[in-house]
């Protein structure tokens, strides 16, 4: 079965859906077993698509468990060039007919792409109804395969969407790895957001027991902060604050301040700057300040260059001086020299040199012949990216190094 894509399917679908349920409201339509599968062909036969999503509309509203497998026979016997928006509400108008049969009709196609398909959708709609035994089904015939993560996503979503998005918080704290509870994390988020918007899921984020392990409530939190940063990036900055730099919430002040810069630098590097200080703090004052930058190059460069830094702004110079760095070299190693970390200002001014180098070799060279940077930050400057010293030496593509007034030499060989 190969899907063709039509974008303009998934808006019409919402008004053919309307449409036929305005037509047969109180009045759900009988067709029987011969009749169900051709009225399916014929509208998937139909070239016109808002008539096409009507008549699907009011014939799958006629689906019942006797008439399914006909029903089935139908849509197979139409599979080429059906599109996921019209396949998706088949597949569900069947699911809800029948769960347990309909999964047992879909394992047996043949095509893997399209059975993983129709199967991430049927245990959307099957959780919706049952989550219980949609679980019970995914753990004795679907956990372990390839296909499983896939199809777990879909579980989960249409689990949280059942209203029992507290069972679903349950199993996801049932499992031990990782990577699937953070992306099962964002599908209860997404769910909640949409059934109670950004305040219910800023409750279910913060519902967690005390007792509850440490990386759950990161996972659970992280998640819920995207998701919230996503639909209002102000409320989950506000909301995230009070995490900043507490045991176990590392990435929330990230997602939610790189997003926002995303959508107003401006707001997001204010935000950053008043926060307590931590790495994730410093991570999106240099994302942010890098953005302000690019949004208004003239009024940003004003601003740094009249503001009252202290240490706790190192991270601004820095993206300035890496700003600065392609085509103003010798202001950047000025502003990297105003960074008071030591460590930071030497990364700095070896990040600063290296693409000082790239650009104009002899001019870096020269300022190399005058700074004090280490014989290791030498060398990383004057090394090409991703190679090392003792193979570009061996291979005799070692850049010349001018010897040092004192005798030494910029590249310490």
């Amino acid at each position: 079965m190969r899907l063709r894509i039509t974008p303009a399917s998934w808006g019409l679908l919402g008004l053919g859906l309307a449409v036929g349920w305005c037509w047969g409201q109180g009045r759900v339509p009988f067709f029987d077993r011969a009749e169900i599968g051709s009225r399916i062909g014929a509208a998937l036969e139909e070239p016109d698509t808002l008539l096409r999503f009507e008549a699907l509309a009011r014939t799958l509203r006629g689906v019942t468990a006797s008439n399914q497998a006909d029903a089935f026979a139908g849509l197979e016997a139409h599979r080429v060039g059906i599109d996921e928006a019209e396949l998706d509400v088949v597949i569900h108008a069947l699911t809800e007919a029948d769960p347990p049969s309909a999964f047992e009709r879909i394992k047996g196609w043949p095509q893997r792409g399209d059975r993983v398909y129709a199967l991430r959708e049927l245990f959307y709609a099957w959780a919706r109804m049952d989550p219980g035994a949609a679980l019970n089904a995914f753990d004795s015939e679907i956990a372990g395969t390839s296909d499983a993560a896939e199809i777990q996503k879909k579980l989960v979503a249409g689990w949280a969407r059942s209203g029992d998005w507290i069972g679903a918080t349950q199993y996801l704290a049932s499992l031990e790895t990782p990577v699937p509870r953070q992306e099962l994390a964002t599908r209860i988020a997404e769910a909640r957001l949409e059934y109670g918007g950004v305040e219910a899921v800023i409750d279910w984020a913060e519902s967690l027991k005390p007792e509850a392990p440490l990386d759950l409530k990161r996972d659970v939190l992280v998640k819920a902060a995207r998701v919230v940063a996503l639909a209002d990036a102000p409320r989950a900055a506000e909301w995230v604050r009070g995490y900043a730099g507490k045991e176990g919430t590392v990435g929330a002040i990230r997602v939610v301040g790189i997003k926002w810069a995303q959508e107003d630098p401006a707001a997001a590097f204010a935000w950053a700057r008043s926060l307590p200080e931590h790495d994730e703090r410093s991570m999106v004052l240099n994302q942010s300040f890098q953005r302000m930058l690019q949004a208004d190059t003239e009024g940003t460069e004003a601003w740094i260059r009249e503001a009252s830094l202290d240490a706790s702004d190192d991270p601004i110079v820095v993206a300035y001086a890496n700003w600065l760095a392609g085509d103003r070299p010798m202001e950047a190693v000025e502003w990297a020299q105003r960074i008071q970390d030591e460590g930071l200002r030497l990364r700095t001014l070896t990040a600063v040199g290296r693409v000082w180098y790239r650009r104009d070799p002899a001019a870096a060279i020269a300022w190399l012949d005058q700074s004090d940077l280490p014989e290791e930050a030498q060398k990383a400057v004057l090394a090409p990216q991703g190679s090392s010293n003792q193979r570009l030496r061996r291979l005799g593509r070692m850049p010349a190094i001018a010897p040092r007034a004192d005798g030494g030499s910029h590249g310490g060989g």
